[in-house]
């Protein structure tokens, strides 16, 4: 099953679940909506999982949650839900080499971004 059929399927993709994490009182959350190009959006998730970029997310440290949820009501958005350990942590991870990478995908497939509270 590729990547793209596993959150279709599914609704989500969830990280490595195996490692036991601890939830403190620092820790932050983040929710995120993309908007693709009209018919890129499953191209857009090929490309975060199948390139390695997903799972370097997911390793970096302080990383508890990294997890995409595609729209049933539309073909172009995406949700990311994220949570760190700390600021500090998602502070490094928007600093990390990988954000590069992300940037590019987000400049070729990516029309809007929403930045939930």
């Amino acid at each position: 099953m590729s990547s793209v059929d596993a959150v279709h399927e599914s609704g989500y993709a969830r990280g490595d679940k195996s490692k036991e994490k601890v939830r403190t009182l620092e820790a932050v959350s983040y929710c995120v909506v993309y908007t693709t190009k009209p018919g890129e959006r499953d191209a857009f998730v090929k490309e975060i999982f199948d390139g390695g970029l997903l799972q370097a997310i997911r390793d970096m440290a302080g990383c508890e949650t990294y997890d995409y949820y595609v729209s049933e009501e539309s073909d172009n958005r995406l949700m990311l839900m994220e949570s760190w350990a700390s600021d500090a942590h998602r502070a490094a991870h928007l600093e990390a080499p990988y954000m590069e990478a992300l940037a590019a995908l987000i400049e070729k497939y990516v029309i809007d971004i929403e930045h939930i509270d």
